[in-house]
């Protein structure tokens, strides 16, 4: 039962937010996935062991931070958040980089404008896990 007390509402708030910026995230990777496979383009690794640190990476790890966010203590939860949040806005950064650069093309070799903006909405997301889970420790 949630204790309606206002320190609570806050925090529910807050772990909220958390929840939807992760879901986001999720919904980012398996759009990425779809667009690659109707544009005909390669994006997952082609051994099976790369595709499976790939899919645990950008599924299991968001699914496992949305859970520490309810369930995790208030430090581990917003430790945890910081962290994974600046890893995957890293990871966007640098894959927004080589889909621009001409890393990630079509198969007749022209760049993907849909995958470049699915690649870069990722990284607000991203930022937005790292800068709602800071201000909850200092708040």
């Amino acid at each position: 039962m949630l204790n309606h007390t206002e320190g609570s509402v806050v925090n529910l708030s807050w772990q909220t937010r958390l929840a939807v910026l992760w879901l986001i995230q999720l919904i980012n990777y398996t759009a990425y996935i779809f667009i690659s496979m109707l544009e005909s383009i390669a994006v997952l690794p082609t051994d099976d062991a790369q595709t499976a640190v790939s899919l645990a990476t950008f599924y299991f790890l968001p699914c496992l931070a949305i859970w520490l966010t309810f369930f995790g203590s208030r430090r581990l939860s917003r430790w945890l958040n910081i962290i994974l949040g600046a890893l995957i806005a890293l990871i966007k950064l640098i894959a927004t980089i080589g889909a621009v650069s001409g890393s990630i093309t079509r198969p007749d070799g022209t760049l993907s404008p849909a995958l470049i903006f699915n690649e870069f909405w990722a990284i607000p997301a991203a930022a937005f896990i790292v800068w709602f889970a800071w201000r909850e420790g200092t708040g």
